[in-house]
């Protein structure tokens, strides 16, 4: 079957409707459903990549985990989204599951690095179990996601302090063919895109390449990789 544009072609995740199995729902760059059991899809409002979703059997809801802007859900079957509470410290989240408790039901999501942070639906209060909301103890460079990558690939990093910043992609000659950052910037989390493209605009050939955060007097260096 057929069911979304040409720029989704990832999926991430499915959830069934506890209360209906012929509605389905696929998560992407957004979230695609289908009220006929897959015959046919469409495409929600939701504008966030989503990596994971769990429903609340309790009320129906469906709560999702995006990359960048931490939990949203909604009441409708998404025809309409809403972001859930106060965002972690850590917003790029890739999973999360809903509980159920005498007071109301508990949402838990797993963020990349921080990990993992919980909600009551009943206060939509937050706090981090074994995760950490203040700001970073040290500055890190996660890998980039995905990888391999085609069209653009995800890189986070974050800051223990305030400072100047650079982000450099290199070729395997170590010469510099993209600056993604070169700026002063606060404590933090932070993420950039990259198109897989040089300095000048032009398309890079499939390969190995290495992305370099300079931060304080720190070097941090990983791998990735291009696929066209």
């Amino acid at each position: 079957m057929t069911m979304r544009a040409e720029s989704d072609t990832e999926h991430y995740t499915i959830a069934l409707d506890p209360f209906n199995p012929e509605n389905i729902f696929i998560g992407t760059n957004t979230v695609w459903k289908s009220l006929d059991g897959g015959g046919t899809w469409i495409r929600t409002g939701l504008d966030q990549r989503v990596f994971d979703m769990a429903f609340d059997e309790s009320n129906g809801y469906l709560y999702a985990a995006t990359y960048g802007s931490g939990v949203v859900f909604t009441k409708d079957g998404g025809e309409t989204w809403e972001f859930w509470g106060d965002l972690p410290a850590n917003p790029y989240l890739h999973s999360i599951d809903v509980g159920e408790r005498d007071d109301g039901s508990i949402i838990y999501a797993g963020s990349f690095g921080t990990g993992v942070f919980e909600w009551s639906e009943k206060s939509t209060s937050i706090h981090s179990l074994g995760g950490n909301e203040l700001p970073p103890e040290n500055s890190t460079l996660m890998q980039n996601y995905p990888n391999p990558f085609n069209s653009e690939t995800q890189i986070e990093y974050s800051t223990v302090k305030s400072g100047h910043i650079t982000l450099r992609i290199f070729n395997l000659l170590g010469q510099t063919v993209k600056t993604l950052l070169d700026k002063e910037q606060c404590e933090g989390y932070y993420s950039v895109v990259w198109n897989g493209k040089d300095d000048r605009g032009r398309s890079l050939a499939s390969g190995i390449y290495y992305y370099c955060l300079k931060v304080e007097e720190r070097i941090i260096t990983k791998k990735l990789v291009l696929l066209r």
